[in-house]
């Protein structure tokens, strides 16, 4: 038997270890959901559309695919939608610089959801932008900027 006093002293340490390694997990995803982004925004600068593809969530007709997988930029429609999105991020990378305000973990339907808020500043008035991230096998895809 187990006496109430070891139980109570394992429950008091997992009480207090489960936050720290959770917190800990979100650092990590935070960490690589950012480093996606940034190598999003090095392929669009170089204008290498076609090695952005499995960065972006797929979006098409295929309910199968849809919110699940990535994009192929061998087909030709989902290769439109890659360079759509290259060339709005584009757009974003002629403010002057910005920076990573905020990390947002949110459900919906599509799955969790892993949001990077980045300030872009301007000369007039900083703008922000929301960078929305799915888990697609294993690896971030973004599926939506909003701004």
């Amino acid at each position: 038997m187990i006496s109430n006093s070891i139980k109570i002293s394992v429950i008091i340490l997992l009480v207090l270890i489960l936050p720290i390694k959770s917190h800990g997990q979100d650092t990590d995803k935070q960490e690589t959901v950012k480093k996606t982004l940034l190598t999003i925004f090095e392929l669009c600068e170089q204008n290498k559309c076609d090695q952005l593809a499995p960065y972006i969530v797929y979006r098409g007709k295929d309910s199968k695919r849809k919110w699940k997988d990535t994009c192929n930029s061998k087909n030709k429609e989902e290769l439109e939608r890659v360079q759509n999105i290259c060339h709005r991020i584009q757009e974003f990378q002629k403010y002057d610089d910005y920076e990573f305000s905020e990390f947002i973990t949110q459900e919906e339907s599509e799955g969790k959801w892993y949001v990077w808020k980045l300030t872009f500043n301007t000369k007039e008035t900083p703008k922000i932008f929301y960078f929305a991230f799915l888990n697609i096998n294993g690896s971030y895809a973004i599926g939506d900027i909003d701004g």
